[in-house]
C-alpha cells in the first residue's frame, strides 16, 4: 500500500514537471532573443554615434582650413596694399583730327569761301565727350552668346569744326555797311566758315575684358550750328551721325584710341526741312584720349 503511494506521488510530479517544462523553455528562449535585438540596437547606435563624431570631426578641420585660407588672403591684402581696378563705369574723352564737310559752301552769300568748286570743304576738329554704361550684356541679348562682354554705353559729345577762311560780304570801307560791289570805295571783307556740332548716341562696345576695345555706333542725334548763317539766315540743322571706332588701355584707367564719323543732314530739297540752301553734311576722322573713373 506505501509503495503504491509512492508510486502515484512520483507519478504526479513528472507530469507536473512535464507540463511546466515548455513554458519555462519558451519563456527563457524569448528573454533570449529580446536580450540579443537590444543588442543589435545598441551597436547601431554607437555605429552611428562614431559616424556622426567623425563628421563632426572633419567639418570642423575644414572650417578650419577655410579660416586659415581666409587669414591668408587678408595678410595678403595688406601686404599688397590697396588693388586699383582696370576697367570703368564713366569716361571723360577729349577729341580732335580732320573734319571736311560734303558741299562746298562757295556759292553762298555770306560765307564765299572761294572762287573754285571744292575750296573750304577741309579743315580740323576738336571737342570732348562724356560717356556712361548702360547695360554689360545688352540688357541680356548677349549673355552666355559668343558676343557676352559687350556693353552698351550712352555718348554725349561736343566738338568745333573750323574750315576755310575767304572772302565774305563787301563793305563801306569808311562807313562799314554793306554796299554792292559796284559801290566805289567797298572794302572786301573776310569770313570763317565754322560749325558746332552737339550730339547724343547710344555706343556700342566690345571685348570688354580685353586691352583693345572696339566700338560702333548704329545711329545717333545730332545738332549743327553753323556760321556763317546760311542763305536763309538760319544757323541750326539736325541731322544724324553714324561712327566706329577702337580704343586702347595704356595704363590703369588712361584710354586712348582713334573714331571715325559721319554726318547726315536734310539738305534744302529734302522733305524733312534743313538749313535754306546749305548741305551740312560731314565727316570727322581722328583720335582722342580719355580718363575712366
Amino acid at each position: 500500500m506505501k509503495s503504491q503511494k509512492i508510486t502515484m506521488v512520483l507519478a504526479g510530479s513528472l507530469a507536473a514537471g512535464i507540463a511546466i517544462a515548455p513554458q519555462v523553455h519558451a519563456n527563457g528562449w524569448g528573454k533570449h532573443r529580446q536580450a540579443a535585438t537590444d543588442a543589435g540596437h545598441i551597436e547601431e547606435l554607437e555605429e552611428q554615434l562614431r559616424a556622426l563624431k567623425q563628421e563632426l570631426a572633419d567639418l570642423k578641420a575644414h572650417q578650419q582650413a577655410h579660416h586659415k585660407e581666409i587669414m591668408e588672403l587678408e595678410d595678403w591684402k595688406k601686404e599688397s596694399g590697396p588693388i586699383v581696378q582696370k576697367g570703368r563705369e564713366n569716361f571723360l574723352f577729349f577729341r580732335g583730327g580732320y573734319a571736311r564737310m560734303m558741299t562746298d559752301r562757295a556759292q553762298d552769300i555770306l560765307p564765299s569761301p572761294g572762287t573754285s568748286k571744292g575750296h573750304g570743304q577741309n579743315g580740323f576738329y576738336i571737342g570732348a565727350g562724356f560717356e556712361h554704361d548702360l547695360s554689360h550684356d545688352l540688357f541680356g541679348l548677349t549673355e552666355g552668346t559668343a558676343l557676352e562682354g559687350t556693353d552698351l554705353l550712352g555718348e554725349v559729345m561736343f566738338e568745333y569744326k573750323r574750315f576755310a577762311q575767304g572772302q565774305g560780304l563787301l563793305t563801306d570801307a569808311d562807313e562799314g555797311g554793306i554796299v554792292s560791289p559796284l559801290a566805289p570805295g567797298s572794302k572786301q571783307e573776310t569770313s570763317t566758315v565754322t560749325q558746332l556740332t552737339i550730339s547724343a548716341a547710344p555706343k556700342i562696345r566690345f571685348w570688354r575684358d580685353s586691352m583693345i576695345r572696339p566700338w560702333i555706333i548704329p545711329v545717333g542725334f545730332a545738332a549743327h550750328i553753323i556760321s556763317p548763317p546760311s542763305d536763309g539766315v538760319t544757323v541750326f540743322n539736325p541731322g544724324l551721325m553714324f561712327g566706329v571706332g577702337t580704343e586702347v588701355n595704356l595704363w590703369e584707367n588712361l584710354y586712348a584710341g582713334v573714331d571715325f564719323r559721319y554726318h547726315v543732314t536734310p539738305g534744302s530739297e529734302s522733305s524733312l526741312g534743313g538749313v535754306e540752301d546749305t548741305d551740312t553734311d560731314g565727316l570727322t576722322a581722328g583720335g582722342y584720349i580719355g580718363f575712366g573713373f
